[in-house]
């Protein structure tokens, strides 16, 4: 989520470790690991050092369960997202204030450019989340995460035009790949024509009535909505990039500065809700909205694994698992619902993973292949 999230977190330890360009929707910094490996039983050192190598890939796994699960749940409970996440986004703006105080943080410093930046670079992380939040009403999760996830092929090639950065092999073959996974998910009526895409029974959360939509409109909107956010999560990470490349600045003060726009967000829409809708805040007091409330914090603890994961884990690396999303999706939609993915939206799904692999490995091999000759210098040095 689209938690985004990470995608600000992940372009922070790019260019804090030799600007590595970017590529892959966010929270708490203070999650520092402490992996003990207490010393007064005696492990095998073995077991601690595998965890230790391990830990960055099992903690970004943690966080793509920890936000794909919440997700589900709260579309099988039938509520809002926007307002279930009420709570969270409240926390968020009361926690990032008194992190700041305490840390001696003055969010007033900086140039006119730097805040410009960062009011920018949280407009469209919002634009990012509404895109993924509403295109859930209108897409199953499997085929949202999937074709946001391809905003790692178009930051590559945004980054390719902007930074005059030669294109790969890798990359055109990325390209090519997505593009294709993106037509076999999104299944055009000019190109495709079967059964799937006549009808869909969908939920509608503000009127709370199941309708069953004609499919080729409302799978057109559907996709139109996790293209925009996998755009807006490219241009996030694009500006961010410049952000952390340009200015030392604290990110927990551009996640306060994101929770406070999305909560103004999240407060409009409930006021549009009970005004126009007539929508009815006794909602708030059952069990659905309860249980959907305490799981989007989860969303919460999916970030902090995000950033631990990043802190331990090569972007390339993290940003590879990190799609393990699409799968988690897929499990969770063909095992617990009737909604099943054919065959055209898996092989879709598995282009676009195979394109992220491409990128990321071909990136991954790069920035060791730079690292081996300082290694050998050093050496020689010593």
């Amino acid at each position: 989520m689209i938690n985004n999230h990470s995608q600000q977190q992940a372009d922070e330890y790019r260019n804090d470790e030799s600007e590595i360009s970017t590529e892959n929707d966010v929270l708490n910094e203070e999650a520092n690991v402490a992996i003990a490996a207490n010393g007064s039983i005696a492990q095998p050192s073995s077991r601690v050092t595998l965890f230790n190598r391990f830990s960055g890939i099992i903690y970004c796994l943690l966080s793509a369960f920890l936000f794909t699960v919440p997700m589900f749940i709260i579309k099988q409970l039938k509520v809002d997202l926007f307002d279930a996440l009420l709570p969270r986004f409240i926390l968020q703006v009361i926690i990032f204030p008194i992190y700041l105080k305490i840390k001696g943080q003055n969010i007033l410093n900086g140039t006119k450019q730097m805040h410009f930046l960062v009011f920018m670079t949280c407009v469209f992380a919002t634009l990012g989340y509404i895109a993924f939040f509403v295109g859930y009403n209108y897409l199953p999760l499997p085929d949202l995460t999937t074709i946001r996830y391809s905003q790692v092929i178009w930051t590559a090639i945004a980054g390719m035009i902007l930074f005059r950065q030669k294109p790969t092999v890798p990359l055109v073959i990325g390209i090519i790949l997505t593009v294709t996974g993106i037509i076999l998910v999104a299944q055009p009526t000019f190109l495709f024509n079967t059964k799937q895409q006549h009808t869909q029974i969908t939920y509608n959360t503000t009127t709370n009535i199941t309708l069953i939509k004609p499919h080729i409109s409302y799978h057109l909107v559907g996709f139109t909505l996790a293209l925009l956010c996998s755009i807006f999560q490219s241009i996030n990470v694009l500006i961010n990039k410049k952000i952390y490349s340009t200015y030392k600045i604290q990110h927990v003060y551009i996640l306060l500065m994101f929770s406070i726009q999305f909560l103004i967000v999240l407060i409009i829409n409930l006021l549009y809700k009970y005004f126009v809708k007539h929508f009815l805040l006794s909602t708030f007091l059952t069990w659905q909205y309860l249980v959907s409330s305490v799981v989007c914090l989860l969303t919460g603890v999916s970030s902090i694994l995000i950033l631990m994961s990043i802190k331990r884990e090569h972007p390339s690396v993290f940003t590879v698992v990190q799609t393990s999303d699409i799968l988690f999706a897929m499990l969770l939609q063909n095992i617990f619902t009737k909604v099943k993915s054919n065959l055209f939206v898996l092989l879709g799904s598995s282009l676009v993973l195979i394109s992220i692999f491409l990128v990321a490995g071909h990136k991954l091999y790069l920035d060791r292949k730079k690292a081996q000759p300082m290694t050998v210098e050093n050496k020689h040095k010593t």
